[in-house]
């Protein structure tokens, strides 16, 4: 295809955020476009999020490169450096810039974010400082070698490792920071004041609820001045007080912006061709800095750039790393209680280790990690699948002391994240291990592991080690042998395999017929065998109580209804049955269903009568089916979600899993399955992934039936449904779908 006869895709921005666009859009489609790159800055692109590993001498500023002038050459991108975009025409479909202009077919901006400057007096003098590009890190390491004593404003992530960075040259630093502790944002007081210790060990100085009022100095910094009257004296200061949006040129030219450019699932603007990523744009009322939420962004916009939809944005769950050599912490997730929440904490102040786990309805929502983070990568992926846990596995967690990666690494499946930044499996890995690729440095290259913020490399690491010596080489086997549990060294499969083949219905007939160590079995295979049953003999297998029974004895009972919508008489109904049994509390659970709390087991039957419930159901998980809030008076799709819920209300399923059912191709919170609406047709997405497609309501109903039947049928007792997605094979899985629904 002559340039020519190629579309016009032109990127404002060569940061990574705009990069990765480039190179996910090299791989769906080289030739499809013309591409044209404007930067402000005079070099190609690299790692902004290592510029402070530069300062502290772990990185180089050649390492951090991303790609050099060779790799745009090679494919056709015409990269212009030093060249400033400062208005956008949408109607003309024309870039303007400081030494021209350009016309366009597609236009993303990928402007990124700006270091946000305290406005007081004396921030023009020499020796005030931002630190965001190479150039900031060239002046700031000139700096330290002609002057000793330097301010670092800001006592967030950027500002502690810039300040450990200029430690490491040689200055005396001192961190001023608003707040009463550091990093609050991300850590609760405990890991901050042991954060905190652990840097002044390292000489770093800290002043804590100081607010700057002035810079002092005549032309060049001689100090600060603060609002409570003290000063302090230095010879440069840092500006670390965080960043915002770069949208100056959306504002220019009129595309709607709040705090950051606004865009939907899809990385589109609301002007036609327009799109915007990466730390410049607005999804959802957040702007993302880190690196994992900005190369899922990318990966979403080359589709659509391509015109391959299908995925959609939906959020990322952000997890943050200290870079900072000999001082470990990890945060992902929500790091205080709010609502109803489970906090388990454990602190060794002597071995200065510290662990916080928050829990809500069950599920991991939050983690803090000091000293050691060895679990991280376990913690952020339980964040992010939102499953359920039992009591003995969330004390699991909190005993765990982050060597099972290393210890499991066979046993992991291939689909486990290893480098969440750039979603590289622990399968990536072992092909690029088995291609050839066996340093740290190869694997970078090959994959991406490790090649953003770094937090992985000691998991990259071990597979290299367990790899080299042969550690790795069998792990589908020993995946496929591992038992079900302590009671009995049968796999999960075999163990479901001879309940269906001997009809064991009942617990003690198997563990008897299976020669079960431990007769009675332990929580996980009882809760397993009790499921098969259930599957395989839904008629004959033994039936659990339809509610659940409290630490304090008494019975919460969830009802059937679509999540987080009532009718008049469903609320009338729970509200006098409430009032006549004195229940104690309603309350919704985390998938905005009503639940009666505090019900004492004599009052049950009178409940299940009332509420037309069976007062016993088959053991398994449920179907959860929610409707999007604004769409509830649209008929077709609330009576598509009665449907559901009529079809699957107390069917077992081997997961947790929601089906919502929405006019917009956007992501209801926790629903695994989403069912949306377009002007053209039904779209059936899990997860960010669309599935299929259906032109009527009457075919995506029979669609999502077998889809969940299948999934019933196939899928490993608690997997969720995106992990069965992966492990059979979207493309098997439709062919399934599709036939059983014909």
């Amino acid at each position: 295809m002559g340039s020519e006869s190629r579309q016009r895709l032109v990127l404002i921005g060569n940061g990574m955020a705009g990069v990765r666009v480039v190179e996910e859009v090299l791989k769906l489609a080289p030739r499809q476009f013309a591409i044209t790159i404007l930067s402000e800055e005079d070099r190609p692109s690299y790692n902004r999020i290592l510029l402070s590993s530069v300062l502290q001498g772990k990185q180089t500023l050649h390492s951090i490169g991303i790609h050099p002038f060779q790799w745009y050459v090679d494919h056709g991108i015409e990269l212009r450096l030093g060249e400033e975009a400062t208005r956008i025409d949408p109607v003309a479909q024309k870039v303007y810039t400081d030494k021209g202009e350009l016309a366009y077919d597609k236009l993303v901006i990928a402007t990124g974010s700006e270091p946000f400057v305290l406005p007081v007096p004396g921030v023009e003098k020499e020796g005030v400082f931002v630190f965001r590009t190479i150039r900031d890190c060239e002046r700031l390491t000139e700096w330290s070698t002609r002057y000793q004593k330097a301010a670092v404003i800001g006592g967030g992530l950027l500002g502690l490792e810039a300040a450990q960075g200029l430690a490491h040259l040689g200055v005396d630093v001192s961190v001023i920071h608003l707040s009463d502790r550091i990093m609050e944002r991300q850590l609760d007081e405990t890991a901050a004041r042991l954060l905190k210790q652990s840097l002044e060990s390292k000489g770093i100085h800290f002043l804590l609820q100081k607010q700057t009022a002035e810079i002092s100095g005549e032309e060049r910094v001689t100090g600060l001045l603060f609002h409570d009257g003290t000063t302090l004296s230095a010879d440069f200061v840092v500006m670390a007080a965080g960043v915002q949006p770069n949208i100056a040129i959306a504002k220019e030219s009129n595309i709607p912006t709040k705090r950051g450019i606004v865009v939907d699932d899809r990385l589109r603007t609301d002007v036609s061709g327009v799109y915007a990523v990466g730390e410049c744009a607005e999804h959802n009322g957040i702007s993302y800095g880190l690196v994992a939420p900005l190369y899922e962004q990318a990966k979403v916009l080359a589709r659509e750039l391509c015109g391959l939809p299908g995925l959609y944005y939906n959020g990322t769950v952000l997890a943050t790393q200290l870079k900072i050599s000999g001082v470990n912490v990890f945060s992902a997730g929500e790091t205080t209680c709010s609502g109803t929440c489970t906090v388990l904490k454990t602190l060794n102040e002597i071995t200065g280790q510290y662990k916080k786990l928050l829990f809500k309805e069950d599920c991991l929502a939050g983690a803090v990690l000091f000293g050691n983070t060895r679990q991280s990568d376990q913690l952020l992926q339980l964040i992010r699948a939102n499953t359920p846990l039992s009591d003995d596995e969330k004390t699991q967690l909190l005993t765990e002391d982050g060597t099972a990666f290393e210890r499991e690494l066979a046993s992991l499946p291939a689909s486990h994240l290893i480098c969440n930044c750039n979603a590289v499996s622990k399968g990536d890995i072992m092909s690029a291990m088995a291609a050839g690729q066996h340093t740290i440095a190869q694997i970078k290259a090959g994959t991406k592991a490790a090649s953003s913020c770094g937090g992985c490399e000691v998991r990259v690491a071990a597979m290299l080690e367990s790899f080299k010596h042969g550690q790795l080489q069998a792990t589908v086997d020993i995946a496929e042998r591992k038992p079900l549990c302590p009671c009995t060294s049968l796999t999960e499969q075999q163990v479901a395999q001879s309940i269906a083949e001997k009809r064991l219905v009942v617990f003690s007939d198997m563990s008897e017929k299976l020669g079960w160590k431990n007769k009675n079995g332990c929580r996980v295979c009882r809760e397993v065998s009790a499921y098969y049953a259930g599957l395989f003999f839904p008629g004959g297998a033994p039936k659990e109580r339809n509610g659940k029974q409290e630490n304090d004895g008494s019975y919460t009972i969830t009802l059937p209804h679509i999540a987080g919508r009532l009718s008049t008489d469903q609320l009338k109904q729970f509200a006098l049955m409430a009032e006549e049994l004195q229940v104690p509390r309603i309350d919704f659970s985390a998938r905005n269903q009503v639940q009666l709390k505090g019900l004492t087991e004599k009052q049950l039957p009178y409940v299940f009568e009332q509420l037309d419930m069976p007062p016993a159901v088959l053991a398994g998980k449920r179907l959860q089916v929610a409707i999007d809030d604004s769409h509830y008076n649209w008929p077709e799709g609330r009576h598509l979600a009665e449907r559901l819920l009529d079809l699957f209300n107390c069917v077992p399923f081997p997961a947790e899993t929601e089906v919502c059912v929405t006019l917009a191709a956007r992501r209801h919170e926790l629903a695994a399955i989403r069912l949306s609406r377009s002007p053209l047709n039904w779209e059936v997405a899990i997860g960010s992934e669309l599935f299929c497609s259906n032109d009527s309501v009457e075919g995506t109903f029979q669609l999502v039936c077998a889809l969940l039947q299948y999934f019933r049928q196939s899928a490993q007792y608690s997997e969720n449904i995106h992990a069965w997605l992966v492990r059979k094979g979207a493309v098997h899985v439709r062919e399934v779908v599709f036939d059983a629904a014909c």
